[in-house]
């Protein structure tokens, strides 16, 4: 057993949806994600 914590492989951080943890982002982070899904959103819509 090592005390590492688990680091997510980018295939996992790819799958895994931004708004399941948003805990671990840093403000930054959950803005510019935040700013993708509603322009994401938009573009859907038109």
């Amino acid at each position: 057993m090592n005390n590492l914590p688990a680091t997510p492989s980018p295939e996992e951080l790819m799958t895994t949806p931004v708004f399941q943890a948003p805990e671990t982002l840093s403000p930054q982070a959950e803005e510019a994600s935040t700013a993708l899904i509603a322009e994401q959103r938009q573009l859907r819509h038109l």
